[in-house]
């Protein structure tokens, strides 16, 4: 959801004027003063939301930690270490850590704090204390130069735990508060433990930072969010650069549960200033009273690498000020998430592109007595409804990339030029497309993934016209749907990326994969225009030809007209032919491809696609699976059915009660021996959802629960996959 453009679209204007007029919306009658009511009860339960329970973790964990394992050995009177006595009340150490350079030279270099608010990974005395938590592209590696890491171990002193350290980021990232109250993030402590003592959802995979010279990683995160939570933030981020440079590609990873993410850039320093450090949850009410003081960069509803066209790019001054806005719910009912987000920025030398790439995102704004609507603050009663707006783009732009938002009441989302009479003319965006994978006409709107149009070459828009935009909206419910943050509220918005004046050619290649397996043929590339040089690895006869290339990560170029375009590809590995294995009447095949395809006696098994298949028949059986790109055949499998009392097994043991099941199924088996045991649940398509057991277990008898309903899935068949010493066992079972 991007909420957070309300900074961008002066909704503090818009609330405050409509509470000044509101005498007028009430005398205009019964349905202007449903809006007005509704606006105020919005803003009451926004408010209302934001308010958390006192914390006090600093009190809490924080300073004691300090105490017992800082102050207690080397940074005291007797031994202040670095120039630094940790010993004093609560307030006095306070005072001495949060917002203060370190002595070390190297962290000063690098504009570290020992305590930096609202920046864990620019925290000195939080890497210093690092025990393995903190990455390596986060600093949690020290240089020669930052000295060895704190406490000193060994002679009874012990390094600080996970839960500790996760205590200090989480402090730091709530802005290191002295004293913690009002609405802002108050961190969770029993949350962080439940999480390193019982586990919850699995961690996300992080991907490396722009290599050195070219640009720099930007992380959020761990953030816990306890089961059916939803969270929305602000974060400020300093760049404090030496020089001003340009950005020309934004690529962006984070959990596939992630609503969205939309990067802002502050328009001054004083107006950063006015913002508190720390995440600073989003609500209608700390949005509209704050300034109206960012400006819009880009947004993200899913993974997607933003690379400006050839001559393009965003242009940052060197002190430029994000602001991170990140809203993510965990739809498991029973376990807890760790969210993260990772922003790759890719930079180049100032004055490099020929014209800036400009952002905007845009709200509808209308005043419309039915549905009740008054500027972007609209309300939809039950049923179908149409909104249309205009946007008067003023000179002419020149359109690269648009995208649509809507929540779950969006049924379509289509965009027009405007004509100089303000009606619709040519419709330029259609919301049923899906323009990334097929380039072809759904059949409806994907509202959790709105489609991503590039203009390739660019689309020009007439100074003095505009867009015409125009949702539809079902509202299912029974009650009146307003406009607000959450899922279960609504919005209507579209994103545009464009240049201004006139535009300069498009150089680039259309349909360029960021991978493809070491085994595929030269892949039919779209260059525009014809006739330019394509160069780099694997470029053999102007193709690029990925066996020439070799696996690995290749930078080719295309240039023409006097631009070059650039894109880093990916060849792949040939993965290793997948086996059939025979457990309780299933076959099953390894986990970990992308893509699995059944066949039998080589003709295709429709809709066999999971890691499992039941079979029908007996025979000769195959599976395809496809890892990143590459498609490998396994050797057949021959199926010969056995009698009800001679069961095909391989020796281990395993009980699954009740099945089918309503609430939980007991999963039981014995170990004979010491042995590494690995328990997996499947769903249908065979997807993993739950790693139940992954460790090395003595003799004994283990049972496990598991609910699908806990985790927030649906009900339904899965299966459960049992591997003790390298013998594996698969039942299916059903939730009802």
């Amino acid at each position: 959801m991007l909420s957070n453009s309300l900074h961008a679209l002066k909704i503090k204007k818009r609330i405050l004027t409509l509470f000044h007029k509101k005498n007028i919306f009430i005398m205009k009658g019964k349905i202007t003063t449903v809006v007005f009511c509704s606006l105020v009860l919005l803003l009451a339960i926004s408010a209302t939301s934001g308010i958390y329970a006192q914390s006090g973790i600093y009190a809490d964990r924080v300073y004691p930690l300090i105490q017992s394992k800082c102050a207690a050995t080397c940074h005291n009177y007797s031994n202040p270490t670095g120039n630094l006595d940790l010993t004093g009340s609560a307030a006095d150490v306070y005072a001495k850590i949060v917002g203060i350079s370190p002595d070390n030279a190297a962290a000063q270099s690098k504009g570290y704090k020992l305590v930096y608010p609202g920046h864990p990974y620019r925290s000195f005395m939080l890497l210093k204390a690092n025990n393995g938590l903190i990455h390596a592209y986060d600093g949690g590696q020290l240089t020669a130069e930052e000295g060895t890491y704190m406490p000193p171990y060994g002679g009874g002193s012990q390094p600080l735990t996970n839960i500790e350290l996760e205590m200090v980021r989480q402090w730091i990232y709530a802005g290191a508060p002295l004293n913690e109250g009002g609405s802002g993030y108050v961190v969770d402590q029993q949350l962080i433990i439940d999480y390193y003592n019982d586990g919850g959802l699995p961690l996300l995979d992080r991907p490396a930072p722009p290599t050195e010279g070219h640009g720099f990683q930007i992380h959020l995160g761990p953030l816990f969010l306890a089961p059916s939570q939803e969270v929305e933030y602000d974060i400020k981020y300093e760049l404090n650069f030496p020089a001003d440079f340009e950005v020309n590609r934004l690529n962006l990873k984070m959990n596939d549960e992630s609503h969205h993410f939309i990067l802002y850039k502050f328009n001054d320093e004083s107006s950063a200033n006015s913002v508190s450090q720390g995440l600073r949850p989003i609500n209608i009410v700390s949005t509209a009273l704050d300034p109206d003081n960012n400006e819009f960069v880009a947004g993200w509803q899913n993974d997607v690498d933003i690379r400006l066209p050839a001559g393009t790019a965003f242009r940052w001054a060197g002190n430029t000020i994000l602001n991170l806005n990140y809203h993510v719910p965990n739809y498991s009912a029973g376990l807890i998430l760790p969210t993260d987000m990772y922003l790759n920025v890719h930079t180049q030398p100032y004055g490099t592109a020929i014209q800036e790439m400009k952002s905007d995102l845009v709200q509808y704004d209308a005043n419309t007595l039915w549905p009740p609507s008054v500027g972007i603050v609209f309300t939809l009663p039950p049923g179908e409804w149409t909104l249309t707006d205009n946007w008067d783009t003023g000179p002419q732009i020149n359109l690269w990339m648009l995208t649509s938002h809507t929540h779950k009441f969006g049924t379509d989302y289509d965009l027009y030029q405007k004509t100089p009479s303000g009606g619709k003319g040519e419709k330029i965006f259609e919301g049923f497309m899906d323009y990334t994978y097929c380039n072809c006409d759904l059949g409806y709107y994907d509202w959790e993934h709105p489609p991503v149009k590039y203009y390739e070459p660019f689309y020009t828009i007439p100074a003095g016209t505009g867009l015409v935009q125009e949702a539809k909206f079902n509202n299912t419910s029974d009650s009146w749907v307003t406009f607000g943050l959450t899922t279960n509220d609504e919005m209507m918005l579209f994103m545009a990326q464009y240049t201004e004046g006139e535009p300069i050619p498009f150089v680039g290649i259309t349909n360029i994969a960021d991978g493809y397996c070491v085994t595929a043929d030269a892949p039919a590339l779209n260059l525009i225009p014809e006739g330019g040089v394509l160069d780099g690895p694997g470029v053999v006869d102007g193709q690029f030809v990925p066996s020439a290339a070799g696996v690995g990560e290749h930078e080719i170029h295309y240039t023409a007209e006097g631009l070059t375009a650039t894109y880093t590809i990916t060849v792949y590995p040939a993965p290793e032919a997948p086996e059939i294995s025979l457990s309780a009447g299933l076959l099953g095949t390894t986990a970990g491809y992308d893509n699995y395809q059944w066949y039998f006696e080589g003709n295709l098994l429709t809709g066999a696609t999971g890691i499992f298949y039941t079979p029908q028949a007996p025979g000769n059986y195959t599976v395809e699976v496809m890892l990143n790109g590459c498609t490998v055949m396994s050797e057949p499998f021959l199926f010969e059915p056995v009698g009800i009392d001679n069961p095909a097994g391989n020796g281990t043991q395993v009980y699954v009660f009740p099945n089918p099941y309503q609430n939980r199924v007991n999963i039981t088996y014995i170990v004979s021996q010491k042995a590494p045991v690995k328990v997996v649940i499947y769903d249908a398509v065979g997807k993993p959802v739950q790693t139940l057991v992954q460790t090395e277990q003595s003799p004994a008898q283990y049972t496990y629960q598991f609910s699908a309903k806990e985790m927030g899935l649906p009900a339904g068949i899965y299966f459960v996959q049992v591997t003790i010493d390298g013998k594996t066992a698969v039942h299916k079972i059903m939730e009802q």
